[in-house]
This record gives structure tokens, C-alpha cells and sequence, in this order.
């Protein structure tokens, strides 16, 4: 079994503005965009889908860029994880009070998949790599590996990216990191961390090595950088599920249905027309989490 856990916040908002705020655009991108994640021919992930979540950021969200984005944005948001529920009978993940990086945290704590897969364009996410976990970038469009996430933050594992981004900060995210400490610095402390150390340990040698007066920064910035996993309520990966071609219809998107039909004809095997006649349609009783955040 295999999870795909989204970062719906970041995916949607790079949709948006590549389209240049155009909301039947942005709905046909993104749609697309999870279509070529779940399309094993692709090359992307390669492989078999089995169970979808959603994450989102909740009320308490404080945007990045402190600017309000407008009712149209919201709006627009909220009909995608229609879409989303409609097409793929997906769950979403959502709590007024985290953020959907704590949302994803948690899915991934939780689940007892093969293999999942991380989808973000958030560097936060990157410290989940590991195990049976993998990051997929959607700067790059591809799984970064380990060893790339390692090279680029001078880390000796992926779960120490959090130390990292502490002493260096990141003004995108608020994090003000240590005063005059950059890159540079971080990868001298770093040196004293070896690729056997957990993360506690490697926490601790960080720690010994920042003068008394700096520790308080890196302590609040770490606090951000960390991620929860232990998010009350978040539900888990729905499993993934074929709409029916006039439910396909009904949405009103267009240019997706040929994606969108040979995308399932994967998974329900057949041709064409015995792939969307296989589909299934979503339970009438379906649970209330997979709906979309009001």
C-alpha cells in the first residue's frame, strides 16, 4: 500500500499564480498536477497510488508574505477540495490551529503504508525524508533523494534539516534564525554531527556549540522549524477512488477528462470506455472529514 500525502496549500498557491490568479485555470492545473502524480507511466512516482490525503492550513495560518490574498483566492481554494473530493474521493486533512505542514507531519507519524510520498514545495518537509518516506519536490517535479536534501543543507540526515534552518533562518517563513549566522556557519557546526547520531543527540551537540547569549534565538526559531506530529483529528489517507464520467462532467473543468480518463484506466485496467464504466462511485455514508474545510 502506498500513501500520497499533499501539501495542499503549497501546490494550490503555486497553481494560482502561475496562472496569474485565473481560478478556472488554477482548478484545471492543479487537477493535472495530481494527475501526474498518480500516473505510474509518467515517471514521477511510478508506482501504484493506493491512498490519498490532503493537508490544509487552518484558521490560525499567518500568511508568508503577510498580505491577504483576497476572497477570490479562498474561494477558489475551497471549490478545488471539491474537486478533489469529486474525482478522487480524497481525504482532507485540516485543524484550525496548525498549519498543513503539522497536518502532513502527523499523516505521514500515522501511517502504516509500504511507501509514502510527500508531496511539498515547503524545505520544512524535507526533515521527513526518510525509511519508507520520500520527499517530492514540486520545484523540481521529482523524489529528491537523501543525499541531496543532505548536500544542500549540509546535514548529515535529512531529519536535521530542522537544526539547520534554526541557525540560518528563514525570512520566507518568518524564522529569524541566529543573528549574522548563515549557511557557512551552520555547516561548521555540523561537523561535530555524525551520520549515526539520532536526532536528539545531534540536537544537543548543535545546542553545545552556540554561545549562551544566541541560544534563545536558535531555541525560537527551532520551535518553528519543527514540525507536529501529533495533530488531533487529522484522519487517515483515504483510499483512492474513480469518479463516474457524468460526475467527471459535472465539474465543469475543462481539458482534463482525457488526463483524467487515461490516468484511471491504470488503475481499473480494460480500455477506455470499461476503465470509466469500472469507476466507482463515492458511498453515499462516506465520512464527513473527507469533505472539504469550511
Amino acid at each position: 500500500m502506498n500513501d500520497l500525502i499533499v501539501d495542499g496549500n503549497s501546490l494550490f498557491a503555486r497553481c494560482w499564480f502561475a496562472v496569474k490568479s485565473d481560478p478556472e485555470a488554477t482548478r484545471r492545473v492543479f487537477v493535472q498536477s495530481v494527475l501526474q502524480l498518480l500516473d505510474e507511466r509518467d515517471g514521477r512516482i511510478g508506482l501504484t497510488i493506493n491512498r490519498t490525503l490532503f493537508a490544509w492550513d487552518g484558521k490560525a495560518k499567518t500568511d508568508k508574505n503577510h498580505k491577504d490574498k483576497g476572497e477570490e483566492y479562498d474561494r477558489c481554494r475551497r471549490k478545488i477540495q471539491e474537486d478533489l473530493y469529486t474525482l478522487f474521493d480524497t481525504v482532507h486533512g485540516y485543524h484550525k490551529e496548525y498549519e498543513a505542514d503539522d497536518i502532513v507531519a502527523t499523516a505521514v507519524f500515522n501511517s502504516t503504508a509500504r511507501q509514502v510520498f510527500v508531496v511539498s514545495g515547503d524545505k520544512d518537509l524535507m526533515q521527513l525524508q526518510g525509511g519508507n518516506v520520500s520527499y517530492y519536490c514540486l520545484n523540481s517535479k521529482a523524489v529528491v533523494p537523501s543525499r541531496t536534501i543532505c548536500h544542500k543543507f549540509c546535514v548529515k540526515r535529512p531529519s536535521q534539516v530542522a537544526l539547520a534552518l534554526a541557525i540560518i533562518g528563514d525570512a520566507n517563513d518568518g524564522i529569524s534564525g541566529v543573528p549574522r549566522w548563515g549557511p557557512k556557519k551552520s555547516e561548521k557546526l555540523f561537523e561535530a554531527v555524525t551520520e549515526a547520531m539520532n536526532f536528539e543527540s545531534a540536537l544537543a551537540t548543535i545546542q553545545a556549540q552556540i554561545p549562551e547569549d544566541l541560544l534563545p534565538y536558535f531555541l525560537d526559531s527551532l520551535d518553528k522549524t519543527l514540525l507536529h506530529n501529533d495533530v488531533p483529528g487529522v484522519p487517515e489517507p483515504a483510499e483512492l477512488r474513480f469518479c463516474t464520467t457524468d460526475e467527471l462532467m459535472s465539474l465543469g473543468i475543462e481539458k482534463i477528462a482525457q488526463g483524467y480518463e487515461r490516468v484511471a484506466m491504470q488503475y481499473e485496467g480494460g480500455n477506455q470506455e470499461e476503465a470509466m464504466a469500472a469507476m466507482l462511485k463515492r458511498p453515499t455514508d462516506s465520512p464527513s472529514a473527507r469533505r472539504a474545510p469550511e
